[in-house]
Order: structure tokens, then sequence, then C-alpha cells
């Protein structure tokens, strides 16, 4: 049972465009009214004061995000590095990493295309392996997986990359076990948690990961263009920037300074509240940072609503749409192991679909919009239902799946 009670309020909080439906707070969610005011405000500032904002406003308000964001998932605020999105995050990570050859990167079957671009390039550039762990369609409980990791470690093994929750199968992998797998075997454990603050449980204390690299674009609601990067204390030291710019300026690779240590000054409040490396990792000279300025606004919408509340009517949603999707013949492909099965639901593609246009064509004909994602030679289509989707947008998508099978 899906109850409306609570969430009407908040309902009406979300913008939305009369007979679109989108079920995709996978990829990215709507932003709320009082966030988009608040970016809206910080925009129209930015742009009649723009000198000013950019040399003194920044810093601080940056400095505010980080501190509420570090709270929302229970780390230190010198460990969160505030970066355009979760791709740019592990970027950062796996492009500071230099391996030996012959060296192994261990990931799964089922991560996301962009990291698997990623990953081949550092291994061609290491001329170490990418090794996968097959863990195919039927996963029934966590244990496999922690199990299918540990039966994969090899004496070359050097890092674990996996996923919080896949994106093309919708699992979500027990994260905490997996990274203390990889501390006991000297291993560094790097996690795409791309899909997880907001949608479960974050505590990035308790996973302890190496690295955990996420969004607030997705799950969280922030405007698109805010996602973090969480490093281990002893990791941080190897972390390198992608672009070079004035963090940069004073850094002496031969000797590196305490990268928690507060950030030069200069004339200017660029580096106001930041340590050596935020800023060395974050300043990539003028782009638009609003976004991730109003985080304290973010997590304050998801506190009002209750963030437990918020995790509950999504479930709901989801079991709805596996209910009545699978009552006109969709089969679900989530586990059916509560732990591994968020938000997400994914539902195989029938042999009659083409995979390749079957997703615009849902967009084009009925105004629906859910991804078509693949795991080894099976496709899916992927319905993420967040907390502000409603039981008749997917009463809609059931109507409209009907009339093209």
């Amino acid at each position: 049972m899906v109850d409306d009670t609570h969430f009407l309020p908040f309902l009406l909080q979300i913008p939305a465009t009369p007979g679109e439906v989108h079920l995709n707070a996978g990829t990215l969610s709507p932003t709320p009214l009082p966030v988009m005011r608040a970016v809206e405000a910080l925009r129209h500032c930015q742009a009649s004061t723009p000198s000013s904002f950019f040399f003194f406003e920044t810093s601080r308000r940056i400095d505010a995000s980080r501190r509420a964001l570090s709270r929302f998932l229970n780390a230190r605020p010198e460990d969160i590095f505030l970066l355009p999105n979760v791709t740019t995050a592990l970027n950062v990570v796996m492009q500071s990493i230099r391996l030996a050859p012959g060296d192994e990167i261990l990931t799964t079957d089922h991560e996301y295309g962009a990291m698997r671009i990623l990953l081949e390039h550092v291994a061609r550039r290491d001329g170490s392996t990418v090794r996968i762990v097959n863990l195919g369609n039927c996963l029934q409980d966590p244990g496999e997986v922690v199990e299918a990791f540990r039966r994969s470690i090899s004496a070359r093994t050097r890092v674990m990359f996996f996923s919080h929750i896949t994106s093309a199968s919708a699992l979500v992998l027990p994260a905490q076990s997996l990274c203390k797998l990889a501390r006991e075997h000297n291993i560094l454990s790097i996690v795409d948690g791309a899909h997880a603050p907001a949608h479960v449980p974050v505590d990035l204390n308790a996973i302890d990961a190496d690295a955990y690299g996420a969004n607030c674009h997705k799950w969280m609601m922030a405007p698109a263009g805010c996602g973090f990067l969480y490093a281990r204390p002893s990791l941080k030291p190897k972390l390198r920037p992608h672009i070079l710019s004035w963090g940069n300026g004073d850094y002496d690779a031969a000797q590196p300074a305490d990268p928690d240590a507060p950030a030069p000054s200069g004339p200017w409040d660029l580096s106001a509240g930041c340590t050596r490396l935020q800023y060395r990792l974050e300043y990539l000279g003028v782009y638009d940072r609003t976004p991730q300025m109003v985080l304290p606004e973010v997590i304050g919408f998801l506190d009002q609503i209750g963030v437990d509340r918020m995790r509950l009517r999504a479930g709901a949603l989801a079991r709805f749409a596996r209910s009545i999707l699978g009552d006109i013949g969709w089969v679900c492909g989530n586990s059916p192991h509560q732990a591994m099965s968020g938000c997400m639901s994914i539902f195989e593609l029938p042999a009659t679909i083409d995979p390749s246009t079957f997703a615009h064509q849902l967009w084009t004909r009925h105004r629906i919009l859910c991804p078509v994602t693949r795991v080894g030679e099976s496709h899916f289509l992927r319905v993420s239902t967040g907390w502000f989707n409603t039981t008749d947008q997917i009463r809609v998508l059931a109507s409209a799946l009907k009339s093209m099978t």
C-alpha cells in the first residue's frame, strides 16, 4: 500500500511537466522548488556581482555544503571533495593510482560502462589487467557477492572496484563487507556509489572504503552538477588533480605537505576553509559551482520529509511496479533478497522487442522516460521509483507497455 497522506505537501514542491512520466531517478531527479529557488538566487548573485561572488562567496558556501554533506554521510569534512559528478570523482582516484605491470584490478560484470572504460584505460597505461568477477543475474544472497570476490582475489590483486548499487542491474551490493574483505588482503577498495546516497543508508565511516564517489543529483535531488569524492586519509597523499590549476602551484611532488593542512591563502578567499588537497582537486578555474552550494537546502528538504519515510515510500512504489508489470507479463530481474533490491526495478525485455530503439519509442510515443540497460546478453527496462513518483504514473507505464508488446 502506497500512502500519499504525509507526502502530499512535499509532492506539491516537485516541478513536473504535464503529460510526461519520468521514472528515472537513477539518472536525474527533479529539483525541489525550495532548492531550485536557492540555486537560482545564487546564480542571480553570480550573474549580477560576478567577480565578488567568485572571489569572496564561493569558498564560504562550498565549505557550508561540505559540512552539511559530511554530516549526512557520517564522514569528516576534510575527507570530502565536492566535484561536478561521480565520473569526475572516480577519475581523480583511478588516474592517480599507479599500478605495476601484471597487477590486477578486480571488478564485476555489472559495472557502469563509463567506469569500465576508465578501468581499461588505467590498465593499458600501467600494463595491468582488469579481471571480471562474474556475478550473473540470479544472486540470492549478499554473501554470494563476497565469496565471488574472495575466490577471485589473487596475489596480484591491487584494486577492488565495485558499485554500491549497480546501474544496469539495480543490485545493492554489500559495500561494507566488500571493503572489509579488501582491507584484509591489503587491497584498495574503490566504490562507485552513484546511485546510493538517499536511496539506501550511506555511512561512509562504517563502509570504510579507501575511496567512495557518488552523485547528489540522483536520489538526493540536488541540481545537476553536484557530486562528491570521499577519500580515506591514507589514500589522500596519492591523489592528483585531473586538471592542473592554482591549487597545484606550490605543490612539491617530491615532498608533499600534509593534505589536510589549510590551503595557502592569497589576496582572495578562493582557498578559505579548504585543505590543501581540497583546493588542489576542486579548484578548476571558473565554472558554475552553485549546484554544489545548495546542499544545506537539499538536505534540509530531505530532513523535512524524513529520509527513512522517503525510502519506505520509494520501496512501496517499486513493489507496486513489480506487481503491476508482472501482471502484464513483464518478468522482474531484481534479486529476491531484500538487502540487494532497492528502489530501481529491472524487467527483462521480451525477445520481440528491439532493445536499441525501445526506450526512444517509449518516450516519443508515450512521453515516458525509462532507460534500457544491458548485463551480458540480457536487456532490461529499468524503472526507478523515486518517492515523488505515483502509482498513477506506474499504471500509465503499464498501459503503454501493454500497447507496445
